[in-house]
């Protein structure tokens, strides 16, 4: 039977749900940049008066000053948020009934797997782990010309939920938390540089 339509449509919802969250910090955000904004008119208005007394040059360190104190604190309100909304997307991704969880996860496994790993299960919902998840997945590898000899690693991965493959000393995360954790750091990377990039 061919699941990529489940597949797709699972990975469709848990883009759709983690867009929503996002989209919902996004207009926080917005309104935490005009509170912030609000805060670094104030103080280069008291910069302005306090260099009218002590000269040009002080004038505009403590305007520089004043700018990187807010974008500082701006951005520390922003991490909040992204904590926030990734906890959230965390929280319903591993809510998944077993049966979506096992589709997004044989997915993940198809798509990375080389064929001859050991295959160790999160402690956090493992219920669509099993020997028969694995039959299908080396079916499924072998029909991409992959060796089908995937293993039970026999034990549970703590603090995950998801899978880890083993294989001559490494690892591979296919867990919700390395996927989260993934997107969190192109997001973190890109809000420092919006808050920073002009900042003369």
């Amino acid at each position: 039977m061919d699941v990529t339509p489940i597949t797709t449509k699972i990975e469709a919802d848990a883009r759709h749900a983690a867009e929503a969250l996002l989209s919902e910090a996004r207009a926080r955000i917005e309104n935490m940049q005009e509170r912030c904004d609000d805060m670094l008119r104030v103080q280069q208005r008291d910069a302005r008066s306090q260099a009218a007394v002590d000269g040009d040059q002080l004038e505009q360190n403590l305007r520089r000053l004043g700018q990187l104190e807010g974008r500082k604190a701006l951005l520390g309100m922003k991490r909040d948020l992204l904590d926030q909304s990734f906890d959230q997307a965390r929280e319903q991704l591993q809510n998944l009934p077993p049966e979506r969880m096992g589709a997004l996860m044989m997915a993940q496994l198809v798509r990375y797997a080389k064929g001859t790993e050991r295959v160790m299960a999160g402690a956090i919902k493992p219920a669509f782990h099993g020997e028969q998840f694995l039959q299908e997945a080396n079916r499924r590898l072998e029909a991409q010309g992959k060796p089908g000899k995937l293993q039970n690693a026999g034990t549970r991965r703590e603090g995950v939920c998801g899978l880890v493959l083993e294989a001559d000393g490494n690892e591979t995360q296919l867990t919700v938390e390395s996927l989260l954790a993934e997107h969190r750091a192109g997001l973190e990377g890109e809000v420092a540089t919006l808050l920073f990039k002009d900042l003369d």
